[in-house]
């Protein structure tokens, strides 16, 4: 394997004697495709993707404690979970997967483009489900193939969250977490020792206040059985449509459109 720079891979492939692959989260011809078959005009106002990414963290520093390290940075400024929408142009430097996701989306007829991290999506998606619709005082719960995300939120602001790696979880981890992110308890630090990606806890909201606990994400199984009172999610009726919802509420807020029900 050779690694060459952008324009003599661009000779090269004038040339016709090699065969061009190209790597990208999005196909846009098969999204195009399945737009189309639902008889909707392939062309939008906004387009809003989520997807996880670590970051690439400067020499000496944790890719662990620097993906967490943005959302703690965003989230003082503003603690509403859609403060961790970013437009193209707004995407911080060092998210080089949703920089590329962001400039292949560009090829989609759109004005704008919008990306979020799919963790932080999964909390703003959850928080909606109809089952919160009465709630101001939410645990949201994502257990996702890679990561396990947790929050709580407080008249729609993230009081707190952790992150944890769902392949060093268990029923007993997870609710040892949960109830020390309502009291207040948790430690970033040692969350990073144990190979978690940290934990940021802005105020305490408190165990005994928590008026909901809703689970999400694909391995959300895994809570089954708990001592706890959590209940499943379904915004838009669909588990796996959590993220999806996030993104949407999301822009939604950005844009001061009218609310929406996602039942």
């Amino acid at each position: 394997m050779q690694i060459i720079d952008d324009l003599e891979a661009e000779e090269l492939r004038k040339k016709g004697r090699f065969s061009v692959l190209t790597l990208a989260d999005l196909d846009l011809e098969r999204i195009r495709h399945i737009v189309e078959g639902l008889d909707v005009p392939f062309a939008f106002e906004g387009v809003g993707i989520c997807a996880q990414d670590h970051g690439i963290p400067p020499a000496g520093v944790s890719h662990l404690d620097y993906r967490h390290t943005i959302f703690k940075e965003s989230l003082e400024k503003s603690p509403l979970p859609h403060s961790l929408l970013f437009k193209s142009n707004e995407i911080p430097e060092t998210f080089h997967r949703l920089t590329a996701i962001a400039r292949t989306a560009s090829g989609i007829p759109t004005d704008e483009v919008y990306v979020m991290d799919s963790g932080m999506a999964a909390i703003l998606g959850g928080s909606m489900d109809p089952l919160t619709r009465t709630k101001t005082r939410i645990l949201t719960l994502d257990v996702a193939t890679s990561h396990t995300v947790g929050a709580v939120l407080e008249d729609g602001e993230i009081a707190g969250f952790f992150e944890y790696h769902t392949r060093d979880i268990t029923l007993e981890k997870i609710e040892g977490l949960m109830k020390n992110l309502a009291e207040g308890r948790l430690e970033h630090r040692r969350i990073l020792l144990e190979g978690g990606h940290g934990a940021y806890i802005r105020r305490t909201v408190g165990w005994d206040r928590i008026e909901i606990m809703i689970a999400t994400g694909p391995k959300r199984r895994m809570v089954e059985g708990s001592r706890f009172p959590i209940v499943r999610g379904a915004p838009l009726g669909d588990n796996m449509m959590t993220g999806t919802v996030g993104v949407l509420e999301a822009l939604r807020r950005r844009k001061g459109m009218e609310s929406l029900q996602y039942t």
